[in-house]
């Protein structure tokens, strides 16, 4: 901290040179010490200096940390800066507040060095602070405007959905816009079904080789030496280039595993895998048909071939709220606050098109 007190004074000097006048500081509270924040914190509405906590133009009262150039910089400010880096004051120690406030007022000094250069009146600096500006008041209306659910509500909205959902013998004309889940959880209704239905599991056979061509070899192999678990257990031992080969190619799939690959994939941020997971699921857990083989599917890089003798076992039901881990409340309620966030500003977006015509011309992008 000291060396910042040094750059400080030095910088004041210079700009006392120069013309510029400013207060001494011990008259104008000009550099806090981080403790001087923390004891006025213990101590709400009682300072050593009049100028510590007062108002300030906007009318929010707040405490002053400092004064820079005559400009009064206040807590909420170190706060606000602190939120935006995914910090937070009351969880820093001494020495990191310390080491953090400097960072801060090093900016902020540049900061007023800059406008007394008139960079601030640059049209391409003031373009860009328009453009910040038009981001930060975005920001805030979403966060104003956004409604708020309890999980306690997102639960019960949750149960009520997929009760209705379970009973119905007719999902044709099930009235899917009637429920707030789903006009909020629409576009991710495949990820929420997989996670919330009662667990499922299949024994399941599976070929991967690196040719489509290979692929419909061994298919036309398997139709024509009978056509059974044998036949394609013998074809996986032969062909196959995944590990199970030696098993037959046999594989148990639960439901559970591919939602946890596909949580992993995604947090990776592999969409491919996300998207390969995904159409496994549908193949093991949907179109796959007893003793008969899948189409040639394209996933992980290779080409697949998938065959069981087995039934479905479970999935039948989704399990209700209060029966999920953790972990997939967790992510539904992310999903479901993505979802609310899509709608709002939907909303607002059209209501404004209604109102105010928008030209796009697309041919100059």
């Amino acid at each position: 901290m000291g060396r910042f007190l040094g750059v400080l004074f030095a910088i004041g000097l210079l700009v006392s040179i120069s013309g510029c006048s400013r207060s001494k500081p011990e008259d104008n509270y000009a550099i806090n010490d981080v403790n001087t924040i923390e004891s006025q914190d213990s101590s709400p509405g009682v300072s050593s200096d009049s100028t510590s906590a007062e108002q300030d133009s906007s009318g929010l009262s707040d405490t002053v940390i400092a004064v820079i150039g005559g400009r009064k910089v206040y807590k909420q400010d170190f706060e606000a800066w602190l939120q935006a880096q995914g910090k937070n004051l009351e969880e820093l120690s001494k020495e990191e507040k310390q080491q953090e406030l400097e960072g801060f007022l090093q900016n902020l000094v540049l900061a007023t060095i800059a406008r007394e250069r008139g960079l601030d009146k640059d049209p391409v600096v003031r373009r860009t602070i328009e453009m910040q500006t038009d981001s930060t008041l975005a920001a805030e209306l979403r966060a104003r405007e956004l409604p708020s659910f309890t999980e306690e509500e997102i639960g019960q909205m949750y149960n009520d959905f997929f009760t209705a959902l379970d009973m119905s013998d007719d999902l044709n004309n099930f009235p899917f816009q009637n429920y707030k889940f789903w006009q909020y959880t629409s576009m991710f209704f495949p990820y929420i079904n997989m996670w919330t239905l009662e667990p499922q599991e299949r024994d399941v056979y599976e070929i991967a080789v690196d040719s489509k061509e290979q692929a419909q070899n061994i298919l036309s192999e398997f139709w024509g030496s009978g056509a059974d678990v044998q036949a394609f257990r013998m074809l996986a031992r032969q062909y196959s280039v995944l590990e199970n080969a030696k098993r037959g190619g046999k594989h148990h799939y639960t439901s559970d595993e591919i939602a946890e690959k596909i949580v992993e994939a995604n947090k990776r941020g592999d969409e491919k895998a996300v998207q390969d997971w995904l159409k496994v699921r549908e193949i093991v857990f949907g179109s796959l048909k007893k003793d008969d083989p899948s189409s040639i599917l394209h996933i992980f890089g290779k080409y697949y071939i998938f065959f069981s003798n087995k039934e479905i076992k479970g999935g039948r039901k989704h399990r209700r709220w209060e029966d999920l881990p953790k972990k997939v409340k967790d992510n539904i309620i992310a999903l479901f606050g993505q979802g609310v966030a899509v709608s709002k500003i939907n909303e607002l977006v059209n209501d404004y098109r209604k109102r105010e015509e928008i030209t796009i011309y697309d041919d100059r992008i």
